[in-house]
This record gives C-alpha cells, structure tokens and sequence, in this order.
C-alpha cells in the first residue's frame, strides 16, 4: 500500500511523491526489478522512514531479492558516510554475480 504524502517542506514532497510512485510501479508490475539484487537502507531518524518501509514491503511482497536495512540515524551525510563500507561490499558482491 502506498503511504500517503506527509512531508512539509517542497524537497520533502516532491521525494515523497517519487517514492510513493516507486511503491505503486512495484505493485503494479512485481517483476520490475527482474532479478537485479536491491539495497535499501534508511536510518532510524528518517523522515522519509514510512517511504522507504513501504517500497521494501512492496519489493518483498513482490519477491525481488532485497537488502534492508534500517540503523539510527537521519536523512543527512553523516548517516550515509558511516555506511559507505556495507555499500561498498554489496554493490561489489553484486557486479562480481552479474552474467
């Protein structure tokens, strides 16, 4: 189910909007993704967190191969330098699978 929109500000708004559009474009189509390997991560603290929970329900409900995560934290920098490693190491174990 698509979450409604309930950020304030525009930039808040307008990402709420994109991914309400990616929740309903996975429902509609569940092979959207065919079997590309999906990361999704967000932080504890995120303001946009009900977006991100509603896109991996649909992506799990859809059965593509998702990575969730969720760890303390916000929507800034400091939260997405910290994890740079686990990134990192996905996105290569990912292209070293790739046919």
């Amino acid at each position: 189910m698509v979450p409604p929109v309930r950020a304030k500000s525009k930039a808040g708004k307008d990402a709420a909007r994109r991914n309400s559009r990616a929740i309903q474009a996975v429902e509609d189509d569940p092979g959207a993704f065919g079997g590309a390997r999906i990361w999704n991560d967000y932080g504890d603290e995120d303001p946009f967190r009900v977006y991100n929970e509603g896109f991996v329900d649909a992506l799990e409900a859809s059965g593509t191969n998702v990575s969730a995560h969720s760890w303390p934290g916000g929507h800034e920098g400091s939260y997405w330098t910290k994890h740079w490693p686990a990134y990192q190491r996905f996105y290569a174990n990912s292209l070293a699978h790739c046919g």
